[in-house]
Parts: C-alpha cells; structure tokens; sequence
C-alpha cells in the first residue's frame, strides 16, 4: 500500500464522483520500484482517489451507538488510534 494526500475542499452536495489522478498513480508506482527495486515488476493493482471526512476540530471521532453498532469518521488514513 502506497499513498499520497492531497487536500481538496468539496464545494457542493452531494460531492461529486473523485477518481484516482493517472498521474499521481503512475508517480507512486515510480516510486514504490525506486524504493524496492527488487519489487519493480509488481504493477498497480487498483488505485483509489477519493473524499475523506474531516470533522471542525480535526479530531478522528469513535463511538458505539448499539451493542453491536461501532462508528469511527474522519480517522484522515491513520486508523482508529487517534480517536478520542
């Protein structure tokens, strides 16, 4: 797994569909071979481009609202480890 942030504010509702930029990808792909060059022959398998959630205070948030109903939003591609 490889990735990269690019902050995008969505301006309308719904937010429109995003996809991978090829450009990006093809950067990353660069990069991951440069790093592990003896991995240089694997290709992308699937790439994905599209919005996350960011809360006002920019804190991930975690909950649970029934016995067996847990949430978490806006974790940003750090996981559940920073929610409060």
């Amino acid at each position: 797994m490889f990735g990269i942030r690019r902050i995008e504010r969505g301006q309308t509702y719904p937010l429109p569909a995003r996809a991978p930029d090829r450009d990006t990808v093809e950067g990353l792909a660069g990069a991951f071979a440069t790093r592990f060059p003896t991995l240089a022959d694997v290709g992308v398998e699937h790439a994905w481009g599209g919005w996350i959630a960011m809360t006002s205070s920019f804190l991930s948030i975690a909950g649970q609202i029934e016995d067996n109903v847990y949430y978490s939003i806006a974790c940003y591609g750090h996981g559940l480890g920073q929610a409060p």
